[in-house]
């Protein structure tokens, strides 16, 4: 299945770009990943179906996506790189419509876990998700920051949750990391999630101009197109926070790029996938090989889908 007969919805006007795209089952939302009616288990097939349904019905051509962060790791390791294994074995289902991929790398493994990060550079990944309130170690634990170093290094985009509330998530500690590799763009997430981290986030990004705010959960529109006014519609990236098994989501926000008359058509367009296109160098970007193939030796279990669940 490739997807490639992509109907126009809202955002059909725009060549449109969701840079943040869950994908596996999720031990936090296990709910939302079984069939209709409770009966099931995780199954990739249906769960593309259900994904690209849903970009369809926005008019959303291509999504980035990432693993979910609330995976089932028992064997440590060896899960996390069957979780990254599976989403390049997703993208691989319908590349034409999803752009780039981030992989997990886990600071809480300490040395032991800094290999993966090149291996993914390795398989073709855009680069590393972080979202710390599932992995141990805060945004600016000392662990942190040496897995950080070492994706910025490999030339890799840190991609870092920072959602409302979560202590060790906080907007300061997004501002440590970015200050500390000025040379690298930085994707924050989640981060109009409420009010108060929507108004602290103005500050922060005029203090820090090496960080890309993707608009996921906005709930409060005027004031997500009050950031791309003052600080500048190169600042802002559209994004869902989609997980698998859900609907089409955040259809109140692309209206609202779309219909804004602050916005200039260009500014739009750079929202709605330009800005987030650049940060991740997608023209230069090849569907990477299959993990089978490039990942030989690295264990992963046949026949298994993301987060070790049978595909």
């Amino acid at each position: 299945m490739t997807g490639s007969a992509h109907r126009a919805g809202d955002g059909g006007r725009f060549d449109v770009l969701d840079v943040h795209h869950h994908v596996g089952r999720s031990a936090q939302f296990s709910e939302s990943h079984r069939a209709p009616g409770g009966r099931g288990q995780y199954s990739a097939e249906r769960d593309l179906r259900t994904r690209l349904a849903a970009m369809d019905l926005l008019g959303v051509r291509q999504a980035v996506l990432l693993p979910t962060h609330a995976y089932l790791r028992p064997r440590g390791l060896l899960d996390t790189q069957a979780i990254n294994d599976a989403v390049a074995g997703y993208r691989l289902r319908s590349p034409s419509r999803f752009a780039a991929m981030f992989g997990v790398a886990e600071p809480a493994y300490g040395p032991d876990g800094l290999p993966e990060i090149a291996r993914l550079k390795a398989l073709g990944f855009a680069g590393i998700t972080f979202h710390v309130r599932f992995q141990g170690p805060t945004l600016t634990a000392p662990l942190t920051f040496e897995y950080v170093s070492e994706v910025c290094a490999r030339r890799l985009v840190p991609l870092i949750h920072v959602a409302a509330e979560v202590c060790d998530e906080a907007l300061w500690r997004l501002e440590e990391l970015a200050s500390t590799f000025p040379g690298t763009t930085f994707i924050a997430v989640d981060v109009f999630g409420s009010r108060e981290a929507a108004r602290q986030s103005f500050t922060v990004a005029r203090r820090t101009e090496n960080i890309l705010f993707d608009t996921s959960l906005a709930g409060d529109l005027d004031l997500l197109l009050a950031f791309g006014r003052e600080l500048g519609a190169h600042r802002l990236a559209y994004g869902t926070d989609l997980h698998s098994g859900q609907a089409a989501r955040g259809r109140h926000i692309l209206n609202g790029i779309i219909e804004s008359g602050n916005l200039a058509g260009k500014e739009k367009e750079m929202i709605l996938g330009g800005n987030a296109r650049g940060v991740l160098n997608l023209d230069q970007r090849a569907v990477p090989a299959s993990p089978k193939m490039t990942s030989a030796g690295m264990a992963r279990p046949a026949g298994r889908g993301a987060g070790g669940e049978p595909a």
